[in-house]
């Protein structure tokens, strides 16, 4: 076999969609002659299409292998991130940010990015506005480096993979994007959201074009295949994996489903998403979810109860100041400042939602902290009732000890208050997440 060298790269002098030899006998290489790995192992050209002249009729191998590597390497002048260091999510956000300046930098059509130890990335930029394509990175575990993809059956080879449509790109150039491009940065151990939400192999993806992409009627799939059939099927026991995105607003991820939709299979999850942002696949547990209606239920519920309980606690605390004519006995003393505290945290738990809804994180650990000192104040005064009761049965109704309401008073308010302040030095206090079987419909408290 005496193969000839005709022409290089997908579209063959840039013409026409095949290249032909000059033999006698009209012989065309054409996209659609499938990669053929075992006859071009030993040859010497890479990504070239060869004819075998000699053969009859002459015969074409396709030697351009669809998963490329990058054409450079381009050093990021940031570092986001330092040994054994979560990666701040601003930081991640400023670094997509700059994309866009990397195009006038690069001298081939692709290239990889260096930045440091958990992060890497690629980025693609298509030189003929006119002839517009669909563009696939994968990459085989997180210390893989990211390949260019450029026949979709390939992609099954691989764990992970990210295919941005052609309408992605159409988008970007009618948005006065000269030279449209792709950037896809794999960020491993982000920083956590609000919720501390368990992340999928901790691994998030951004994808940039340089504009705001959004609406996509092609959407952008992402792909996480668990190549351990068993291991998933353990994995989607304990867990509900789910696409989510955030808009890189924010000094914290936010995580939401808009956008996405997640497609489970025996082989991992698929996300199919209509804009470009960060993505991953945060793990709910099982346990930990609620149906939808059952919660909004549970809220109302919540809301009228601690609404009349608080109503008809006021009528006690307004009838005990009105009519009190003589001194309150140390039990009627006692009892009212029980009724205090549960009036406290009935009207805690009332407000608690608006205040989450505030997405205020100050706010969420100061409603949290009152909350747990008006409950612990609640119990403390029922202890303080039962004590009181044991001592007056061991006195036989005669106590005599001094300032005796003052010092329960004191030492009643005061204990859960010191618990209180410990815990809240510790960072114990913040947002929570009630996780319903529909995303949209968490309640934060």
């Amino acid at each position: 076999m005496h193969p000839m060298h005709v022409f290089g790269g997908k579209h063959c002098l840039n013409s026409s969609e095949s290249c032909k030899s000059g033999t006698s006998v009209p012989t065309t290489c054409r996209d659609s002659h499938k990669f053929q790995e075992k006859e071009c192992r030993d040859q010497v050209y890479n990504d070239k299409y060869i004819m075998n002249l000699t053969a009859s009729p002459p015969l074409c191998i396709n030697c351009d292998n669809p998963v490329k590597a990058a054409d450079e390497k381009i050093q990021m002048n940031t570092t986001i991130v330092a040994e054994g260091e979560e990666i701040e999510a601003t930081k991640a956000v400023q670094l997509m940010s700059e994309m866009g300046n990397l195009i006038s930098k690069m001298n081939g059509t692709s290239a990889e990015l260096s930045v440091g130890k958990g992060v890497e990335g690629i980025i693609v930029r298509q030189t003929n506005p006119q002839e517009l394509d669909e563009v696939s990175f994968a990459y085989q575990d997180p210390n893989d480096k990211l390949k260019i993809i450029e026949d979709r059956e390939y992609l099954e080879g691989f764990s992970r993979s990210v295919s941005i449509p052609r309408e992605a790109f159409e988008k970007a150039f009618s948005s006065n994007i000269t030279l449209p491009f792709a950037a896809v940065l794999r960020f491993m151990n982000l920083s956590q959201d609000e919720s501390n939400s368990s992340v999928l192999n901790n691994e998030v993806v951004a994808i940039e074009m340089g504009t705001e992409i959004k609406n996509l009627t092609d959407t952008i799939s992402i792909n996480f295949n668990i190549l351990n059939e068993s291991k998933f099927r353990n994995l989607k026991k304990e867990y509900e994996p789910i696409c989510r995105s955030w808009n890189g607003e924010g000094s914290k991820p936010n995580w939401t489903v808009e956008g996405c939709t997640t497609i489970l299979d025996n082989d991992g999850v698929r996300c199919r998403c209509s804009h470009l942002t960060f993505f991953a696949v945060l793990l709910t547990p099982l346990n930990q979810t609620i149906s939808s209606h059952d919660l909004n239920i549970l809220t109302m519920i919540t809301q009228v109860g601690c609404g009349f309980s608080i109503f008809f606690l006021g009528i006690i605390l307004f009838m005990y100041f009105l009519i009190r004519k003589t001194q309150a006995s140390t039990a009627t003393q006692i009892l009212i400042h029980l009724i205090c505290a549960l009036l406290l945290l009935n009207l805690t738990f009332l407000v608690n939602h608006f205040v989450a809804d505030m997405n205020s994180e100050v706010g969420c650990e100061v409603m949290a902290a009152v909350m747990h000192y008006c409950m612990l104040a609640t119990f403390s005064w029922f202890a303080a009732q039962g004590f009181h009761l044991c001592l007056q049965l061991h006195k036989g109704g005669n106590i005599t000890i001094r300032r005796y309401v003052l010092k329960v008073s004191v030492f009643t308010w005061t204990l859960p208050g010191i618990l209180v302040i410990i815990l809240g030095s510790l960072r114990k206090y913040g947002k929570q997440t009630i996780y319903t079987d529909d995303p949209d419909n968490n309640v934060a408290m």
